[in-house]
């Protein structure tokens, strides 16, 4: 699972509190033959939709990057509320994200 947490990037980026993950390291780091990937986002009108079409744009360069490279994977995007997002980040195998408010290490 993948918090992309885009708009609260954009919306901080002057501040250099968060950033992106190139994308190349999300294809080093999931494995080939996954069945799905998710992407959890925050719904796209976040923070009074300043950066709704920025965002929209890179979450379809992501998706579409996913569909090139792991083309027999389902890749979904699930926009949850702030705490069924934290939860299905703790129960998944594998959870990738950028520093942001949503990050948080779950230890061995």
């Amino acid at each position: 699972m993948i918090s992309f947490r885009c708009n609260e990037i954009l919306h901080d980026v002057h501040e250099n509190k968060y950033g992106f993950l190139n994308f190349h390291v999300y294809l080093l780091l999931i494995p080939m033959g996954v069945q799905y990937i998710y992407i959890l986002t925050e719904p796209l009108n976040y923070n009074g939709g300043k950066n709704n079409e920025a965002c929209a744009t890179i979450l379809a360069a992501l998706i579409a990057l996913f569909h090139l490279h792991h083309q027999h994977a389902t890749v979904a995007v699930l926009r949850g509320h702030q705490f069924e997002a934290m939860i299905m980040l703790k129960e998944t195998k594998l959870a990738i994200s950028t520093a942001s408010t949503f990050s948080f290490y779950l230890g061995p």
